[in-house]
């Protein structure tokens, strides 16, 4: 039988909403988009008053031109609002996201201001002239590299380049004018600045993960050439400005009292950080770190060698704050995959009880993910680590190659704690080939074809069927990659040939009950 209802005349009302209990309203706002909570801020106090936590628990300070706190094309990785910031007006800004009301509703900022780096156009210029002498390999799959200053093609192209530096010396030198009068307005401005950001984190009560970027540098309108593009105009100051960003977003913390549980940094250089009160304090209580470690300076990596380590003192201090309550690691050694990666690195120098020798691994109570890409690592010390981890549940490898000899994949996979369940590699390289030579690179490295060679059942761990259209699993090959692949080439995808040759893989646990 057919039902009907008849609603009271007051819930047809335009007024009528308001009359609801505050909590419904706001379950029915969360099903809205982002458009439409910035439509309802502007209905009535109450409708503002309940949208702000949506809209502000993101928030972003960023050097980049945009109009307004309203930027319908910010990311859609960022839901909350974005804001253009220059490094020595920060406490503009700051002023005016307190004056709104904005601050208190904030749990995710991105932080990263216009910022004008000392010496820059200096070093810009001399990464031209070094460019000029760079050898050249020209121009085809069959042809020699280009050796000699005779050879017309060479002639041809150092010939431009030297253009270059003639072409851009005025632009060059009218920015370093430019330059030298923001660099003075920020050493100037630099107490309020610092006082300003403590006075947002004191008001950011919600505060739970911040992320420190660097921004990319505003170039003259005449613009440079074309392929000075962000990876080359960064490498002059990106470290240094994530060093300078992360000092004082802790300094601020520090200063409110306020801890928080997320810290996300890329482009860091471990020789640049200091121990100090302010960063010891900002580690403290954190349950996830993400590091990109800055791979534009060997000596971001160098304090991991095996072979000539650079101890870096205040990174292990930091790591070492953070132990006790950290649920998640998470470290790209060499963010810039197309670099090779060469000479063996030890773990033991970032994650055990010694900073300068081979100490005992540390403990981290509880770790429950790892994460660890694009590294040469010595086999014993990754094993060592993985295996004193007491709450270890899910492990990410991605470009993690093993340089010592005698071990592979099969020992990682029999050291694994009884806590791993969910166990991920991609692309990922297994043991040096027979005869090689130190220092070990990547190439010299067998590739880990995991479906090719699984593991023994000894180890306890099977490998996931890529293509199981059922498999929930957010991590597993088919919902990764596996559901492109078989639109394009299904009948390819499930031959036993190009299975053998995947890279990525999907392991989990064998049960107890199942172990022969």
């Amino acid at each position: 039988m057919k039902r009907t209802f008849t609603l009271h005349p007051t819930l047809l009302s335009p007024l009528s909403m308001d009359r609801l209990p505050k909590e419904l309203i706001w379950e029915i706002f969360t099903c809205l988009s982002h458009k439409d909570h910035l439509a309802l801020l502007q209905t009535c106090r109450l409708f503002t008053h309940l949208i702000q936590p949506l809209i502000f628990h993101v928030l972003s300070f960023d050097g980049r031109p945009q109009g307004g706190w309203f930027d319908h094309a910010t990311s859609t990785s960022y839901h909350g609002n974005r804001k253009a910031v220059k490094w020595a007006h920060l406490d503009d800004a700051i002023d005016e996201v307190v004056h709104l009301g904005i601050a208190p509703h904030v749990k995710t900022f991105y932080f990263s201001p216009a910022f004008y780096v000392k010496d820059f156009w200096l070093k810009y210029r001399k990464w031209i002239r070094d460019r000029i002498d760079t050898e050249i390999d020209v121009p085809d799959d069959n042809s020699e590299p280009l050796e000699s200053d005779d050879e017309s093609g060479y002639v041809e192209i150092r010939k431009e380049r030297e253009k270059r530096l003639e072409r851009e010396h005025k632009i060059i030198e009218q920015a370093e004018k430019d330059w030298e009068v923001k660099i003075e307005e920020q050493d100037a401005r630099r107490a309020r600045v610092y006082s300003a950001t403590a006075k947002l984190m004191g008001s950011m009560t919600s505060l739970r993960k911040v992320k420190i970027g660097t921004w990319n540098c505003d170039f003259p309108e005449s613009d440079l050439d074309d392929d000075l593009d962000n990876t080359v105009a960064n490498q002059f100051s990106r470290s240094s400005l994530s060093q300078l960003n992360l000092e004082l977003v802790a300094s601020g913390l520090h200063s409110a009292g306020h801890h928080i549980k997320e810290l996300e940094l890329p482009a860091i250089d471990p020789s640049l950080i200091i121990a100090s009160e302010p960063m010891q304090h900002i580690f403290t209580e954190l349950v996830a770190l993400v590091l990109d470690l800055d791979s534009r300076f060997r000596e971001a990596t160098d304090f991991l060698s095996l072979d000539k380590p650079i101890p870096t003192p205040s990174l292990f201090t930091l790591i070492q704050c953070a132990r006790p309550t950290l649920g998640l690691i998470d470290i790209c050694f060499n963010p810039d995959s197309s670099l090779p990666l060469e000479s063996e690195n030890t773990l033991d120098f970032l994650f055990s009880t010694n900073c300068n020798s081979v100490g005992i691994p540390l403990v981290f109570p509880n770790l429950k993910t790892l994460k660890l890409s694009m590294l040469i690592v010595h086999a014993p010390s990754l094993i060592a680590f993985l295996a004193a981890q007491p709450a270890l549940r899910t492990i990410f490898f991605g470009g993690i190659c093993q340089g010592t000899p005698g071990y592979n994949f099969t020992h990682v996979a029999s050291s694994l704690p009884l806590s791993a369940q969910n166990w991920y590699v991609d692309y990922c390289r297994d043991e040096p080939y027979p005869g090689f030579q130190r220092p070990v690179s990547y190439n010299g490295i067998k590739k880990f074809k995991p479906y090719e060679s699984p593991f023994p059942s000894e180890t306890g761990w099977r490998i996931k069927d890529p293509f199981d259209e059922n498999d929930p699993d957010p991590h597993s090959f088919m919902n990764q990659r596996g559901k492109a692949l078989l639109r394009l080439e299904k009948q390819k995808a499930f031959s036993d040939v190009f299975r053998a040759n995947l890279e990525y893989a999907a392991l989990e646990r064998i049960p107890l009950a199942q172990h022969p």
